[in-house]
């Protein structure tokens, strides 16, 4: 069983991935397309 500890740090790497890559794709490609 994994510890709270690793739970956390995997919950939220996996909350940041999933919120921040749609926006950083679609900031990346607004900026490509501009340029």
């Amino acid at each position: 069983m994994a510890s709270r500890a690793e739970l956390s740090c995997e919950g939220q790497r996996e909350l940041m991935f999933q919120v921040i890559s749609p926006s950083y794709g679609e900031d990346v490609d607004v900026e490509n397309d501009s340029h």
